[in-house]
């Protein structure tokens, strides 16, 4: 009897191996999975649910997305393209929690408004990934990329994300480009990360504009700040280039706390609230050729920062000090120009620093010490001085 029972067994147990392996059901349909699947519209065979045609694309395979409003969370987890027909105006992916979850890799989004999301609009984990030409509004966190590798979001809008537009945490080889981040607390958060690039983006009206903690070799270039409470702010972070960036009307337009071996270099500051470029605790920086204009409080400050080169910078018309070494040692302040601030250069508690070939004129006071007697000066032109000593 035991016999006969395990060779039912194995008989059944073949049978549903050759069923499975072929691609049929139980009631002798052929599963087919598929190249291209459209999405609404009106043409015969096409799907009415995104998740459905996700289930029944062949990987590597495209789903195109007719105008609509689609009330789905969706779970990606094989690659492939989703793209909307008709672009992002006009087709809407609107959900609960993460409306869209991508656990795969070499999968593309590309053009979709993608909203309400009560955590993320798109939560990545994956290689190789794209969202681009999008709308990601109404959700907590826009895009919420998590131990990523190769990913780029290319010329998306990201609107009223309650707490980050974007943010990228332990991830690597990332590329931010093009896109339009406002009304968020946080606009652009990187953490952890490493080996990425954020470009051409304009971020405004929010907390911070690009924050980057803890976080290294990172290329910020060519973005546009404005109404932040911090512009561009590198915390602990280190090797990261801020490169001709534009920062308008921000409390702090560029700051560092604890960051070292970054270089800040020829961005257009204009209208700073309290200050124009801020390094707090930073050492071993490189401040060059940035321009700091009409400031409402300080141009450039060093604050127990050492180490650093500050060089070839312009700052004028801020109200307080052009340019502010307080604290500090072992500096590098060389062929600056200081026009028409309440102070030009003002030293305080400052030891060691070498200031050379510096041009202040036109100032309330062209350079004012305080307890800094041991720094070096060679060829400056400044026309009016005060020293205290205590």
């Amino acid at each position: 009897m035991k016999i006969k029972t395990l060779a039912v067994s194995i008989i059944f147990a073949t049978i549903s191996f050759h069923v499975f392996a072929s691609g049929e059901n139980f009631d002798g349909a052929v599963m087919t999975l598929k190249d291209i699947i459209y999405v609404g519209g009106s043409g015969e065979g096409n799907y009415t649910s995104i998740q459905a045609a996700i289930h029944d694309i062949s990987k590597n395979g495209t789903i195109i997305v007719y105008p609509g409003v689609y009330n789905e969370n969706l779970f990606i987890y094989k690659p492939l393209i989703l793209k909307s027909r008709n672009g992002s105006s006009s087709t809407i992916i609107s959900s609960s929690f993460d409306v869209i979850k991508i656990y795969a890799n070499y999968v593309k989004i590309d053009g979709f408004t993608i909203e309400n999301g009560h955590e993320a609009g798109v939560l990545i984990s994956g290689k190789n990934c794209n969202v681009v030409n999008s709308i990601i509004k109404n959700n907590i966190k826009g895009v919420y990329m998590d131990g990523c590798y190769n990913v780029t979001l290319v010329n998306n809008t990201f609107e009223d994300n309650l707490k980050v537009g974007i943010h990228v945490m332990y991830s690597s080889n990332f590329e931010l480009l093009g896109n339009k981040v406002k009304n968020s607390n946080y606009g652009i958060h990187i953490y952890h990360s490493s080996n990425g690039s954020v470009l051409n983006n304009e971020v405004s009206n929010g907390i911070n504009g690009v924050t980057l903690d803890k976080t290294e070799n990172v290329t910020v270039s060519a973005n546009r700040v404005s109404n932040t409470h911090g512009g561009i702010f590198l915390y602990e972070s280190s090797n990261i280039s801020v490169v001709k960036n534009f920062l308008y009307h921000n409390n702090y337009s560029i700051s560092t706390a604890y960051s070292s071996n970054n270089t800040i270099l020829k961005n257009r500051i204009v209208y700073g609230m309290v200050s124009g470029i801020y390094l707090d605790q930073s050492d071993n920086n490189t401040i060059r050729g940035n321009m700091v204009v009409r400031g409402k409080g300080y141009g450039i400050v060093l604050s127990f920062s050492n180490n650093n080169d500050l060089e070839r910078n312009l700052v004028f018309y801020n109200k307080n000090y052009g340019i502010d070494v307080s604290h500090s040692k072992n500096n590098t302040v060389k062929m600056n120009i200081a026009l028409f601030n309440g102070c030009g250069f003002y030293l305080k508690n400052a030891d060691n620093n070498t200031i050379s070939f510096n041009v202040g004129l036109f100032n309330g006071i062209d350079l004012k010490m305080y307890c800094s007697p041991d720094n070096y000066f060679m060829m400056n032109i400044f026309l009016t001085r005060s020293q205290s000593a205590v």
